[in-house]
């Protein structure tokens, strides 16, 4: 999603099922500002030629309606040296010159200029007048004014291409197969084919991360390290059809029926589409998730004043629908509305006939509400309880979790026991070791693996999922063995590893999908007591940058013995899609060429 659709149309919405602290990085670094628009100031009307200003075809509308958009003060920096860190670059703006900066849009990588953008005018001419000038790393910046970006949503509709690819769909495609393609592409593919083509995945991405840490740790390349074996096949799901137990649906409008529906989107705002197709053809959500959604979507439609949310003009108020499921069809709703043109009066109403329409549905144990700032940016507000149990419980390697609205939980429950089992299966054998789970979430992952290892240490830093690590664990009467520690894995880390009872200590992370927090990352490196680490990637091509850094060579920046790759275990955890989990198990560089080299004597004695 760029920055342009990010404020202007987007219906993007808080991140909740992230366990460790992720960064807002944007791609509209990757165009020229000249390519933009037209240059724009506070309450300046931009006008286009032969476009009449503030039409569904002006591109610039947006600047011009009464709401924020950090476009209108945007500039341009140029003269980056060629190579330095996205992380410098903001430690120099921010820290440095003190540029009070509400966006910074990271360049492409080699890339000599970027967008910064400002809260108003006057931050914007601070901004210029603090950069202009100043020499970084032998290069002297420059600052300018910079102009707006188009709205990509009306870009779209002046294409001559939209006439080809309306919003979203292929010619002659009909919208419930247009749903299956976006949802599940692989959909019609064979289960062994699909399984085959993730393997081929796999081993493709095996061969870069080959590369680039033989690249780095050349003392690798004729040793028997990194060698095809450690990649093992992949783990099937064990159901393929109504695996999944949360989802995110979209309200809007069916561009055949033009009826307000709860679905998916066709496309993405960036595309040019705004419609929302219907749910009730797919096979991967259960039969009562939809069945919920259904329900909410005829209360949308037949009993509520409100309209649905238009992520163009920001006016509506019906934005999204999270439904979760447990594997007993116990349903947790939570309702998101924007508050852009809700009354107080008028949310107290909506919510009386919320609960009075699905109080009475007796699968829905868990039905909760809440408003969303303009734009969908995160809202650090929890959201409110409208009627039901706060939580709902599911059962998980025969272990029972309570689930919270905004917790993260793995959306295909028998996969995860695959999942989780073959984490355990590697556990089993080490001696004793302390499990370190890092990012830990609600304790999930430590808890379910509590019985293969001596001790669970879990580190997290939202302190309300920690509380409920802590609540799970007392469920399950793994309080003594297990503890959850609340702050920034790099703050904590250390002290908490003091308190491992055991030498051998076994890290896990499972990051969200663009990877490891680089200084989780540089903690984890050089804390030595650490000597194996367990990767969970739902990502890998997204994370592979972590891969590599892991293993480079020690440095200023690098502290700590390299971590090496000695096993690659994929699991099919999203059948019917090309993505796949995989679970990456590190060890020290050391441990593994004194491994390799008592290996290759005892071979020698044979």
């Amino acid at each position: 999603m760029d920055s342009v659709s990010a404020e202007i149309g987007s219906s993007a919405v808080p991140v909740t099922d992230t366990s460790c602290p992720v960064v807002n990085l944007e791609d509209e670094g990757s165009k020229s500002s000249e390519s933009a628009g037209a240059t724009e100031t506070k309450n300046e009307t931009v006008l286009v030629p032969g476009v009449e200003s503030g039409t569904e075809k002006d591109p610039y509308a947006y600047l011009n309606r009464d709401e924020f958009s950090s476009e209108r003060f945007k500039i341009e920096v140029n003269g980056l040296p060629k190579h330095y860190g996205f992380a410098e670059l903001r430690k120099l703006l921010n820290d440095r010159l003190k540029v009070n900066a509400h966006k910074l849009i990271p360049p492409k990588k080699g890339c000599s200029w970027m967008f910064v953008n400002f809260k108003s005018e006057e931050e914007r001419q601070q901004g210029i007048q603090k950069i202009e000038g100043h020499v970084w790393k032998g290069r002297t910046l420059t600052a300018k004014a910079a102009k707006a970006a188009e709205d990509p949503l009306v870009k779209k509709r002046m294409c001559d291409e939209v006439d080809k690819v309306k919003e979203g769909f292929i010619p002659n495609e009909s919208i419930a197969d247009s749903i299956r393609r976006v949802t599940t592409p692989w959909w019609n593919v064979p289960y062994e084919i699909q399984l085959e083509r993730k393997m081929k995945l796999i081993k493709e991405i095996f061969g870069e991360m080959k590369t680039g840490i033989l690249k780095a740790q050349s003392q690798l390349k004729n040793s028997s390290v990194l060698c095809n074996g450690i990649v093992e096949q992949i783990k099937p799901s064990p159901v393929t059809e109504r695996y999944r137990n949360k989802c995110e649906f979209s309200i809007g409008y069916n561009p055949e029926s033009k009826e307000k529906t709860v679905g998916f989107r066709l496309s993405s705002y960036k595309r040019g589409s705004t419609a929302v197709g219907p749910i009730d053809t797919v096979t991967h959500l259960p039969d009562c998730m939809v069945k919920s959604a259904l329900k909410f979507q005829e209360f949308v439609r037949l009993q509520s004043k409100f309209d649905v949310y238009d992520p163009e003009t920001h006016d509506g108020c019906f934005r999204q629908l999270t439904v979760r499921v447990t594997s007993n069809e116990d349903v947790m709703l939570m309702v998101l509305l924007s508050n852009k043109k809700i009354t107080s009066q008028d949310f107290e109403t909506l919510k009386q006939e919320m609960k009075t329409c699905f109080e009475s549905e007796n699968i829905i144990k868990s039905f909760y509400v809440k408003l969303l700032n303009d734009h969908g940016q995160p809202d650090k507000t929890p959201p409110e309880l409208l009627f039901g149990s706060e939580t709902i419980t599911e059962t998980l390697m025969g272990l029972k979790f309570e689930i919270s609205p905004e917790a993260f939980f793995q959306v295909n429950l028998p996969a995860t026991e695959v999942l989780y089992s073959a984490i355990g299966s590697f556990l089993e054998e080490q001696k004793n070791a302390t499990l370190l789970d890092v990012c830990s979430g609600t304790g999930t992952i430590g808890l379910s693996l509590a019985n293969k290892c001596s001790q669970v240490l879990g580190i997290e830093m939202v302190p309300s999922a920690v509380e409920d690590a802590r609540k799970n664990a007392e469920i399950n009467s793994l309080t003594e063995k297990c503890d959850f520690f609340a702050g920034k894995a790099e703050d904590i880390t250390d002290p908490v590893i003091v308190r491992a009872k055991s030498q051998n200590i076994v890290a896990i992370v499972d990051p969200p999908r663009a990877g490891l927090h680089q200084k989780v990352l540089f903690t984890l490196r050089k804390c030595d007591k650490i000597q194996t680490l367990i990767y969970v990637a739902c990502n890998a091509k997204a994370a592979m940058k972590n891969f590599i850094d892991l293993s480079r060579p020690s440095s200023n920046a690098f502290r700590g013995q390299p971590f090496i790759p000695i096993k690659l275990i994929p699991v099919d955890m999203f059948p019917n899609s090309p993505h796949v989990e995989l679970i990456i198990v590190f060890t020290r560089l050391a441990h593994l060429l004194n491994e390799t080299k008592v290996k290759e004597n005892n071979d020698v004695k044979q």
